[in-house]
């Protein structure tokens, strides 16, 4: 695809530009530098990139975005101090597969994952690879080559869990550190930590529920990044809270009470509650550190919900997965947070890895054939 310059969208530029400063919010997508925070940390030169990837979840998920699933102030702040694109096409309405574009930059058919990535007999059927290949042009490798330091914390579903045992570690990927959930390889939780059953962590030795994962790797986060006395890093956080099934802590349980409520319903809105707190813990600590002048975040989510709460969390306008498949387009994900906001002409999750790369380097990822159809400029996003 041919690139294009931000210039030529007239007069959206000079909008779109101040809020560059702050955040770039595709549609399930923002990427940021942070605002306002004492400088406690040297600033390299390059900057630093962070991908959040929130597993399912949907628009009505977000408060300020018209959900009504519970208040979320922390993502409702990225929405309002960023931009919000109207317009995000996922590449697929499924976990690995989506996953697998976002990180190479193509779609994910090139690489033999058409679903998610279970036990071998599973992927035998669906004519699929058993994990992403190594091979593949991947985002953090091209980021440890151009000096940073890599980190990727939370669900992995790229290869590794269940039957197949066998699959790369993130290492091979680029990742210096890992600790991934139990659809990966190399430190890990060695189960779901669902049903009233905490999984072990193989690094720790400890056992934690679901409902302290995204906590766990929030920390993991933070000690990663403190580690880095002044190197540029990339840092993958893929939490999976928001993914059925909704196992909330009594505390969050306690947080959300809502009398006449289902069941159901106040179990996904005590998760919600967590995660909303752990992505403000996260993000607050990134400004107490000093990094709101030269930091990019990428906030998004995978593939959308499963329909739930007769289609609350994606305010009626998400088809079920059949349906998306035989209607051979991407799920409604994008138009998740692009309700408010400025839109910038059609984006793409393959898109994001050159969109993001960009800005670190002019030639970061010359293995991928095809360029993103408009460039940021750096010096705009990151002054």
């Amino acid at each position: 695809m041919l690139r294009r310059s931000l210039n030529e969208h007239g007069s959206e530029l000079n909008v779109i530009m101040k809020l560059l400063k702050q955040f770039l919010f595709p549609a399930l997508v923002c990427a940021c530098p942070l605002h306002a925070a004492s400088p406690a940390t040297t600033a390299p030169a390059k900057p630093n990139v962070i991908f959040i990837l929130s597993d399912d979840i949907g628009r009505g998920d977000i408060s300020a975005l018209g959900g009504k699933q519970g208040e979320t102030p922390n993502l409702d702040r990225l929405a309002s101090e960023g931009t919000v694109f109207q317009r995000f096409y996922v590449a697929s309405p499924i976990c690995s597969a989506s996953r697998t574009a976002f990180v190479t930059g193509m779609f994910p058919a090139r690489w033999k994952i058409n679903s998610f990535l279970h036990e071998r007999s599973g992927n035998a059927k669906c004519e699929q690879a058993n994990w992403l290949d190594p091979k593949a042009p991947i985002m953090a490798r091209a980021f440890k080559e151009a000096g940073y330091a890599t980190a990727h914390f939370g669900k992995w579903h790229l290869g590794g869990g269940r039957d197949v045992q066998d699959a790369p570690l993130p290492s091979a990927y680029g990742f210096d550190e890992s600790h991934v959930n139990c659809e990966g390889m190399g430190p890990r939780f060695e189960d779901f930590g669902t049903g009233g059953k905490p999984a072990l962590n193989s690094e720790d030795g400890k056992q934690y529920f679901r409902h302290d994962m995204t906590r766990y790797w929030v920390d993991r986060s933070l000690e990663f990044i403190k580690r880095q006395a002044g190197k540029p890093f990339y840092l993958e956080l893929w939490p999976q809270d928001v993914h059925s099934p909704h196992n909330p802590s009594p505390e969050a349980l306690a947080r959300t009470a809502t009398p006449g409520l289902p069941n159901q319903q106040h179990s996904f809105r005590g998760v919600l509650n967590e995660y909303d707190r752990q992505i403000g813990r996260f993000m607050d600590a990134l400004r107490q550190l000093g990094l709101e002048k030269n930091t990019i975040v990428v906030f998004t989510g995978d593939n959308g919900p499963e329909p739930s709460f007769e289609h609350a969390r994606t305010l009626g306008q998400r088809l079920r997965h059949a349906e998306a498949d035989r209607a051979g387009r991407e799920i409604d994900v994008v138009d998740i947070l692009g309700a408010r906001g400025i839109g910038l002409r059609a984006l793409e999750a393959t898109e994001i890895l050159q969109l993001v790369a960009g800005l670190v380097a002019e030639q970061i990822l010359d293995g991928v054939k095809h360029r993103a159809r408009m460039r940021l400029d750096r010096d705009a996003v990151l002054r």
